[in-house]
């Protein structure tokens, strides 16, 4: 027993020792590549023990997050929906690259106790696949969500990439009278210049310029009739630049400071923003 508990912990340390490597290294690339190239000017004058409490908390979001995803694995958990009193739209969970629906326990979890009637979130696969492909899903997911609840329309609340899915869903798919609001977290809606490091269809149609982007940005500026908001960090160490996540036109953007990536997914403040954005 003893030496199972040695392996375990032996493990662990080492996870977490990888996670923190992986993520140290994705805040010194984000820095360096953005370096001179970010189209609006941002604050400099960061205080170095919050950018390092930040990178550490980033850690501890991501390790949390892969963690609860191979438990969802192993348990074939599927997230499905949560049963409370009728009073406000259902809502859909959609997660970004390389993750599933499990990374959105924390935020289910809140929106429940907030009252929320339904919660719901989707897994795409494969998950280096295309993100036009994952649209559909989503299609299907929505539709069976609204057949299964009775509601005319429900909320979108999309993790990185999960938010340029839902837009292409919206512009490309004709699903604005479907979703009443979307939020995007930390999504790289011009791309990010990290995406080139990843494997994946969906990483090459992530990076800036790419002829996906380009398509799906036409409708960039355009009237909607789905309020959307963008939920953006000046520290997000996956967005190269940072300002990829502002949508031009009548889009909502809100800017956080001091998050990471993954933190986005945790962070109380910004569950408050989702929160006035899903009540407004």
């Amino acid at each position: 027993m003893v030496s199972v508990l040695i392996v375990i912990g032996i493990v662990l340390c080492a996870f977490v020792a990888i996670e923190t490597l992986l993520t140290l290294a994705e805040f010194v690339l984000a820095a360096l590549l953005s370096r001179g190239r970010e189209t609006e000017p941002l604050d400099d004058a960061r205080k170095p023990s919050r950018v390092f409490r930040t990178m550490v908390l980033e850690v501890l979001a991501s390790v949390r997050t892969h963690i609860t995803q191979l438990f969802s694995l192993i348990r074939r958990v599927r997230p499905t929906s949560m049963h409370l009193r009728l009073a406000h739209n259902p809502v859909l969970l959609v997660h970004g690259y390389s993750c599933n629906g499990s990374c959105w326990n924390k935020v289910r979890r809140r929106l429940k106790k907030n009252g929320v009637a339904q919660v719901f979130a989707i897994d795409l696969k494969p998950k280096l696949g295309d993100i036009s492909d994952f649209a559909q899903q989503l299609s299907d997911r929505i539709d069976t969500v609204l057949e299964t609840t009775g509601a005319a329309k429900l909320d979108i609340v999309a993790h990185s990439m999960g938010g340029i899915v839902s837009r292409y869903y919206l512009t490309v798919l004709g699903g604005e009278d479907k979703v009443g609001t979307l939020i995007t977290l930390g999504s790289p809606h011009h791309g990010s210049r990290l995406a080139r490091f990843a494997p994946g269809v969906n990483t090459r149609q992530m990076r800036p310029g790419s002829e996906f982007l380009d398509d799906l940005n036409v409708y960039e500026k355009r009237s909607r009739k789905t309020c959307v908001v963008s939920v953006w960090s000046s520290l997000d160490e996956m967005l190269v630049p940072r300002t990829t996540a502002i949508l031009g036109g009548d889009v909502k953007n809100v800017r956080v400071d001091y998050h990471g990536h993954m933190m986005l997914l945790y962070s109380a403040q910004v569950f408050r923003i989702i929160w006035d954005e899903l009540s407004s």
